[in-house]
């Protein structure tokens, strides 16, 4: 069913959304807003130095192993999967290429950094899945100490082979960024890790919640900055009602759009969010991966169910009015070579 995206038919009448005010942005440093009694940023002052960062929490530091002698380039691959969590070798190239580094896949260049890091006992790998060849690669503790001890480590745990089913949340999330990458200009996206970084450091001016991941699209109507929540599984009742809380004192975005691994799963969490409208939208990942931003995404409006292409709800949504947000923690890297 088509529906002109105006207004009424996004479900932006009042009640249905969060109200957004206006913040002043420092010239320096965090935005005046994300200052807070509990942030290092407040405690120093306007200018945030990469000192700050270091130093913050978690506090302990680490010695450098000068032994290992990474070469700057498998310190970069080092601090891709550190940042991302588990990725293929080709996630990291793309990744890497994302951020300037344009490397070239032509003699397996990362399949070969990546080996070197397992073989340093900085990096474990796992297979994808069953009947697969695929392999994923995650930092171990020692490959998180590694960065920790030359201050680019971020303020939360970056342990992605804990848990088993991380494999999948991990690659799942990266498969989405990458795939916005390949068809929208992004200002910037934070992963998983670096979200949380983010709320670690900012404190309760921060984030309304710790997002599988947030982007920020240069649209030819605006910039958009939305949230990614990857479903793979129903959860309760009780998670979802208190989901419904959190993301209505959201105040930084202008949408979150959850991606589902199985459509059955639309219309159970649709169900618990519906007062949400206007706000959050729901789309069927695998869909999505082929069809980008033609892909149709499912919103309520009134009471109503309605869907419309992604691309177009996301320039609808560049046109409304939301506090900037300048994220904290963010994978930065160096020497972009291009061999």
């Amino acid at each position: 069913m088509e529906q002109a995206l105006n207004e009424r038919s996004m479900g932006l009448m009042n009640g249905h959304v969060p109200e957004y005010r206006d913040v002043i942005v420092a010239p320096a440093g965090l935005p005046l807003a994300h200052r807070s009694r509990d942030s290092a940023a407040a405690r120093a002052g306007d200018k945030v130095t990469s000192q700050d960062l270091a130093t913050a929490k978690p506090r302990r530091r680490y010695k450098a192993n000068k032994a290992i002698g990474l070469t700057g380039r498998e310190y970069q691959v080092l601090r891709i999967v550190n940042s991302y969590g588990w990725c293929t070798p080709e996630m990291v190239r793309l990744i890497a290429n994302s951020h300037g580094i344009c490397w070239t896949e032509e003699s397996g260049q990362t399949y070969k950094l990546l080996r070197r890091l397992q073989q340093l006992d900085l990096a474990i790998s796992r297979k994808v899945g069953i009947g697969t060849k695929a392999i994923a690669y995650a930092t171990t503790d020692r490959g998180m100490r590694h960065i920790r001890a030359d201050g680019d480590a971020l303020l939360c745990d970056t342990n992605a082979f804990k848990d088993p089913a991380s494999v999948h949340h991990f690659l799942g999330l990266n498969r989405i960024m990458l795939q916005f990458q390949s068809e929208f200009k992004t200002k910037y996206w934070l992963s998983d890790f670096e979200v949380r970084s983010d709320n670690s450091f900012i404190g309760q001016n921060g984030l309304a919640k710790d997002y599988d991941s947030v982007g920020e699209l240069l649209l030819s109507t605006g910039t958009v900055r939305f949230a990614v929540e990857y479903e793979r599984s129903q959860q309760s009742a009780t998670r979802y009602a208190k989901l419904n809380s959190i993301l209505a004192s959201e105040k930084y975005l202008h949408m979150v759009v959850f991606f589902l691994d199985d459509p059955r799963l639309r219309q159970v969490v649709m169900g618990h969010l519906k007062n949400l409208a206007g706000f959050v939208y729901y789309v069927d990942r695998s869909q999505f991966l082929q069809k980008g931003g033609d892909v149709a995404v499912h919103y309520w409006n009134g009471g109503n169910l309605f869907q419309a292409p992604l691309r177009n709800v996301l320039k609808h949504a560049s046109q409304k009015t939301v506090p900037d947000y300048v994220p904290v923690h963010q994978l930065h890297l160096s020497s972009p070579w291009c061999k």
